[in-house]
């Protein structure tokens, strides 16, 4: 799986595609919260 990083105008800033553990709580009327852990 990649993560696709965007800046404000959805301009690709980078791919993630190492991790170890993606999190993410949606919400519908407000913006949702993610937790991503990566190795350094």
């Amino acid at each position: 799986m990649e993560i696709r990083l965007l800046d404000d105008n959805f301009a690709g800033i980078s791919v993630v595609d190492a991790f170890t553990s993606l999190i993410w709580n949606r919400k519908y009327y407000e913006c949702g919260v993610f937790e991503l852990y990566a190795p350094q």
